[in-house]
């Protein structure tokens, strides 16, 4: 018996140990975070069965045709199979003091909407990631986006870097407001994008951590 203790013991601090290490390499920027095992219904070849039967719907449904994708062979969700350097880059720094982020990004070929012209949808996505930082690294809480505010100004060339400057706005209760442009790498007079968000601060991460919202379910399984 006590031998079990003591090896139990044993386990016990090399998993602490283990736990510790991790949440450094991670909190460093060497180690991802992981969210958990994957389901099967994450990834999958084709539709599913519940999915196929609403085509099918839409298929036989003489007052709609089936748009087909004119898009380019560099459309951002189009491209399929695509090379990092064909992608996005980006390097990303937080100011503690001004609670600014500022995000040098590129994107590559694979990244376009308008002809030779990023993707709005691509832009605005890689926005809302940087965003997220900086609200986590302002309030050391995690936070959810609850708007966007985006207001195109100007189309961005493929093959850009830019730099997307994020600035605290005010932090209240659980509120996070963060004030943010896309500008010229250069020239910070030349504004690609503007505009505002509202983060919520999730103060118990766990009660959200593989979970869905309380009476739903997810419709495609």
């Amino acid at each position: 018996m006590r031998l079990l203790q003591g090896w139990t013991g044993r386990a016990s601090l090399v998993g602490l140990g283990a736990g510790i290490t991790y949440a450094g390499l991670y909190f460093s920027g060497h180690a991802p975070l992981w969210f958990g095992p994957e389901r099967d219904h994450w990834s999958r070849e084709g539709w599913s069965d519940k999915a196929s039967d609403v085509l099918e719907g839409l298929e036989v449904d003489k007052e709609f045709y089936q748009y087909r994708p004119k898009a380019s062979t560099r459309n951002f969700l189009e491209i399929h199979n695509s090379t990092e350097d064909r992608r996005i880059k980006k390097a990303l720094f937080f100011n503690s003091k001004r609670k600014q982020l500022v995000a040098i990004v590129y994107f590559g070929a694979d990244t376009e909407g308008p002809p030779r012209h990023v993707h709005g949808g691509c832009s605005a996505a890689v926005i809302d990631a940087v965003l997220g930082v900086c609200a986590h690294e302002s309030t050391f809480l995690p936070c959810l986006t609850a708007n966007l505010n985006i207001n195109y100004r100007m189309k961005i060339p493929l093959g850009s870097t830019v730099q997307i400057i994020c600035t605290l706005a005010s932090f209240e209760g659980r509120k996070v407001k963060i004030d943010f442009k896309v500008v010229n790498l250069k020239r910070k007079d030349i504004v690609y994008i503007e505009g505002t968000s509202l983060f919520v601060a999730t103060l118990n991460v766990l009660s959200i951590k593989n979970k869905n919202p309380p009476n739903v379910k997810p419709i495609d399984q």
